[in-house]
């Protein structure tokens, strides 16, 4: 997710948030390579891992040094400063 009002003259985009959905073949690099690169990125505030197959999600934040912060169930909400939402997981989940 871009914040902000993209540069249309340019191709160069600097994402505030970047969200993955987990698949069992790439799981282990999405946690742990990907963070590292995306700590890399200095417009990225927030990374949100999404697993594939139930409701669990993990959120990690350069404001507090990347320290993962796990949601589990329907009834899990993901705050998301960064990008002035809440997410609940029961909008990306079916019951």
């Amino acid at each position: 997710m871009i914040c902000g009002d993209p540069d249309g003259a340019s191709d160069v985009m600097e994402p505030t948030a970047v969200f993955e959905v987990l698949s069992p073949s790439t799981a282990m690099t999405d946690r742990r390579v990907k963070p590292f690169d995306y700590a890399s990125v200095l417009s990225i505030q927030v990374y949100v891992i999404l697993d594939s197959e139930k409701p669990d999600a993990t959120a990690m934040r350069r404001s507090n040094g990347w320290e993962a912060e796990a949601f589990s169930g329907l009834d899990a909400i993901i705050p998301l400063p960064e990008i002035g939402i809440t997410l609940p997981l029961s909008a990306l989940y079916r019951r």
